[in-house]
């Protein structure tokens, strides 16, 4: 019987790299979050 499992492969502790950013936005989303956010502070 095979082993059935969902889990993601590790290969060994190794993670496929994500991109930075807050949650799932990714870097541009996140610096235009930033910016909206700078931009509400300074009006």
């Amino acid at each position: 019987m095979a082993n059935i499992n969902s889990a993601p492969r590790t290969y060994g502790n190794w993670r496929k790299p994500v991109t930075a950013g807050i949650g799932r936005l990714g870097t541009i989303g996140t610096a235009a979050v930033l910016a909206l956010g700078v931009v509400a502070v300074l009006v």
